[in-house]
């Protein structure tokens, strides 16, 4: 987008995730899940929210938006992604 910086398309792909995650977090009940069990994991416990299931998810989550990231950076000022 600007010569000579790294910066590219990449940016609306955050400007777009930022909310979406921001609204995951405050507005669903595995965010609330995830909020209670980092803030106080005995009373998660005790609500019966499940340990494992929230790792996952989170691991889940964290994964896919580092792989639009490592997308973003090898597809634009990089340059590693070529066409066949």
């Amino acid at each position: 987008m600007l010569r000579g910086t790294r910066l590219n398309a990449s940016i609306f792909v955050t400007l777009i995730a930022i909310p979406l995650v921001w609204l995951f977090m405050r507005k669903s009940l595995a965010g609330y899940r995830m909020n209670v069990g980092g803030l106080a994991p005995l009373a998660a416990r005790y609500a019966g929210f499940s340990d494992k299931k929230t790792i996952w998810t989170s691991l889940i989550i964290s994964g896919g938006l580092a792989g639009l990231a490592g997308m973003g950076e090898i597809a634009g000022p990089i340059g590693q992604l070529q066409v066949t």
